[in-house]
């Protein structure tokens, strides 16, 4: 699996094609090229209380398939045993996507600002982390960059894993959009946000 990563992260105006259903993204059906861009918002699986282990992760599935939520969202919009989760605590997102079949080509990810820490596998593999995860205030550090990352995938399956931490901030959780496409797509909106980054410090220089 070859991963090339970029930072900062864009936003973009998207293009859906499918949304996300009980943690299962399915685009066997669709065309996917350099021009596909679309946002990973929908209904995803999360384990409160869990930073949940890649290599162990079917075990913890089959023992408990966690809580179904709908993403972007801040954590304490989830209710747990008739209970609303508080805002802060960690946990752990996940999301299957399937591809379709002989899928060779370069996907990319575009990962925003998570509340207040985060670490990323696909595929059981390390591919993206910011600050450091904690099950507590002192063992967390918080940080706040959005990045993106390309890989050419090798299986038709992905198994997006996301852990997050939060005892820095009032609300935990991810609140911006995840999107993923075509690496022409992705690395020409990151221009596009580079270049207005650009031209927006220049202008507070020039009003400094």
């Amino acid at each position: 699996m070859l991963f090339i990563f970029f930072s900062p992260s864009i936003s973009a105006t998207e293009r859906s094609l499918l949304y996300p259903d009980q943690g299962i993204l399915d685009l066997r059906g669709t065309q996917l090229d350099e021009q596909s861009y679309q946002n990973l918002n929908g209904e995803w699986r999360f384990h409160w209380e869990k930073l949940i282990d890649p290599l162990n992760r079917e075990h913890v599935f089959s023992q408990d398939p966690g809580l179904l939520v709908q993403v972007p969202s801040y954590w304490n919009s989830y209710t747990l045993n008739g209970e609303k989760l508080p805002g802060m605590g960690y946990g752990s997102y996940s999301l299957t996507i399937l591809l379709p079949s002989n899928f060779e080509s370069m996907l990319c990810f575009d990962i925003p600002v998570f509340d207040v820490a985060y670490t990323m596998y696909l595929n059981d593999w390390l591919i993206d982390s910011n600050g450091k995860v904690g099950t507590s205030r002192e063992e967390e550090e918080p940080w706040y960059e959005p990045s993106s990352f390309c890989f050419v995938p090798d299986s038709d399956t992905l198994h997006l894993l996301i852990q997050v931490s939060n005892f820095h901030h009032r609300r935990g959780g991810f609140w911006k959009s995840i999107y993923a496409g075509g690496s022409e797509k992705v690395t020409g909106k990151m221009e596009h946000r580079r270049m207005y980054n650009y031209s927006t410090i220049g202008i507070l220089f020039f009003f400094f």
